[in-house]
């Protein structure tokens, strides 16, 4: 499979990355599972993604579509993710010196477009959100998945929050 950069198309000052989806699979418990992995520098780097197999349908009279809350964890795949924490410290530049990324995290997410559960009929846009009684510890961004053509997108939602990813996704050893 031939990989791209994922820091490739970043631009406006935001650390917007893609990486390609290599897997997606329905677990037991209808949960979707996927892999992403890609480049950065000629690095591997890649996570799993694990979306809940339940999701509470919101309708909001200001929008066309509904939204769809649930969780979302991404789960270390070993050295590359690892890889992949290290890429996102340097491209964000928060300079933690965090080298290894937790086994699993979870995060609350809500689906901003498509649903979680038909990732094989529709693209999904999602926000994440990371509480923590910490404020430098709270966290949110996009993950966007495109499993029609392969690709996740991790994108920023403001600048503010990189520190908080970061530390999100880090083990507490350095």
């Amino acid at each position: 499979m031939n990989l791209g950069e994922i820091t490739a198309g970043s631009e406006d000052g935001f650390a917007d990355l893609r990486l390609t989806m290599v897997s997606l699979a329905r677990g037991p418990n209808g949960a979707q599972n996927l892999i992403s992995r890609g480049l950065h520098k000629g690095r591997n780097v890649g996570f799993g993604i694990s979306l809940g197999s339940t999701w509470e349908q919101q309708n909001l009279e200001s929008l066309d579509d509904p939204l769809y809350w649930g969780t979302a964890e991404l789960i270390s795949l070993g050295e590359e993710s690892d890889a992949f924490l290290q890429a996102l410290d340097e491209v964000y530049n928060t300079n933690t010196g965090r080298r290894k990324m937790v086994d699993r995290v979870a995060y609350l997410a809500v689906s901003l477009a498509g649903h979680p559960l038909r990732l094989e009929q529709e693209s999904l846009k999602m926000k994440l959100f990371f509480e923590s009684e910490v404020e430098a510890r709270a966290a949110e961004f996009y993950l966007n998945v495109h499993a029609q053509n392969s690709y996740v997108e991790f994108h920023e939602k403001d600048a503010d929050y990189r520190l908080g990813i970061i530390l999100s996704l880090a083990a507490s050893a350095a």
